[in-house]
């Protein structure tokens, strides 16, 4: 069956990434609803409110860099 897969695409083995990928979100989906159950809260929405908080926190940390770094060739002009 790979080898058929592979008549049609250059990807090993994707026939079993995706069997794998939906075994994967049916396990975080179940996993989802059990945290639901327990305490009352929605792993997904938790997650996504993580990636953006790092996103935030990385810009953050670029700014701050690049004031840090302008200072820094201000003191060497003077």
């Amino acid at each position: 069956m790979g080898e058929f897969v592979l008549l049609f695409t250059s990807i090993p083995y994707l026939l079993t990434k995706i069997v794998a990928a939906f075994f994967c979100f049916i396990e975080l989906t179940s996993i989802n609803e059990n945290i639901k159950a327990v305490y009352g809260l929605n792993f997904f929405q938790m997650f996504k409110h993580l990636l953006s908080r790092v996103k935030e926190v990385k810009d953050e940390l670029n700014d701050l860099s690049s004031k840090i770094e302008k200072h820094l060739q201000l003191k060497v002009l003077f």
